[in-house]
């Protein structure tokens, strides 16, 4: 395992700040190179600089409001300004790992680069490990270029005597399935063969006598399509619930598949999450860390996760692997046990917390 894989591992939330750190890794080996950056840029398209003055780079930028366009400021993963003699140019790099774009999150890019004083020259760089096309949302100030980490992991394989950070970074992202190729796997044919059936299989765990419970214990439980958005947006097969004006708690039942390495095996469990947005984030979130707490020692560990972070959507889960159900001789009997067990800790929670907004809102879940 890379250096930076056994660093993540130290987070209490490894999978939710994949993203963030593969960013500040980036980042660093951008800063730490200006050759290599403009090298990188102008094989994206982004530059035609072949030497530059001085090369910025920075990450989480806030950028205030532009007045009348937007009700919040904006953060761009990674900021890049360049600068040959009095010629300055900016670039945006805004970095999706299993997630995707939130809604109009590229336009107000687009708007604060449009905004930006004393730059010759914006560009906007949306960079995916995931398939996710984009219109071209190039205009005649700010220009628009998709791209996928697996290139730039392609383009780091060129630099000749690479540094120890960016070996590491290598390892990192092969790690973190950020080095595809365009050829299928073994791995891939085979989980295209069984899709069908795996699926099949996880209906049958979920949408029987699970299903019906969910809806008793949190009120509303989704669908089968809806499940499958889940699945092709947050990597995750699952029942959600919402509660509470504005989509304070969210319930959600069900599979989770890794991110990282394909031949790893799904979380099997239930989630509970506050929205940071919460109006009364506070009291959910003690409430979510006594629940917490409370299940230490118990036969069902629930482990909480970013309560202490508002801008975060925090809860507190349960889950086990998927492999651990293999041994049983009913795979789907045991697996619903296991969630008709964890609804019963869901129906404890509420029980527990009467005066939280338990009002349901909506069933498809919301982008956390």
């Amino acid at each position: 395992m890379s250096l930076f894989g056994k660093l993540l591992q130290l987070h209490s939330d490894e999978h939710r700040r994949l993203e963030d750190f593969h960013t500040e890794i980036v980042a660093h080996v951008l800063a730490s190179d200006s050759e290599l950056t403009l090298r990188w840029l102008r094989k994206l398209g982004v530059t035609e600089l072949h030497e530059a003055d001085e090369i910025a780079v920075s990450t989480q930028q806030e950028f205030q409001p532009i007045e009348r366009l937007h009700s919040f400021g904006s953060k761009p993963d990674i900021t890049i300004r360049v600068r040959k003699e009095s010629h300055v140019e900016a670039v945006f790099i805004e970095s999706k790992v299993g997630s995707e774009e939130s809604q109009g999150q590229l336009s107000k890019y687009i708007d604060q680069l449009r905004a930006l004083l004393g730059v010759d020259q914006r560009s906007l760089v949306f960079i995916t490990r995931d398939y996710e096309p984009k219109e071209n949302l190039s205009d005649e100030i700010v220009r628009f270029f998709p791209a996928r980490w697996s290139d730039f992991y392609h383009f780091l394989c060129t630099v000749e005597s690479p540094s120890d950070a960016i070996r590491e970074l290598l390892k990192f992202m092969q790690e973190n399935n950020m080095s595809q190729s365009n050829r299928f796997t073994a791995i891939e044919l085979l989980a295209l063969t069984n899709h069908h059936r795996a699926r099949s299989l996880m209906d049958a765990s979920m949408w029987e006598n699970a299903g019906k419970k969910f809806a008793k214990v949190c009120g509303a439980m989704g669908s089968a399509t809806k499940a499958m958005s889940q699945l092709r947006i947050h990597n995750r097969y699952v029942m959600a619930a919402g509660h509470g004006t504005g989509y304070q708690i969210e319930f959600l039942l069900g599979y989770w598949f890794p991110d990282e390495q394909p031949s790893d095996s799904p979380e099997v469990g239930m989630h509970i999450y506050v929205n940071p947005k919460a109006a009364q984030r506070p009291a959910i979130a003690k409430a979510m860390l006594k629940f917490s707490e409370g299940s230490n020692g118990a036969v069902r560990k629930w482990n909480h996760f970013d309560l202490s972070n508002d801008r975060e959507w925090a809860g507190v889960a349960c889950s086990v692997n998927l492999e651990d159900f293999l041994a049983k001789d009913n795979h789907v009997a045991a697996i619903t046990k296991w969630f008709e067990e964890l609804l019963d800790d869901a129906a404890a929670f509420r029980k527990q917390n009467p005066k939280l907004p338990w009002s349901v809102r909506a069933a498809e879940g919301e982008d956390n």
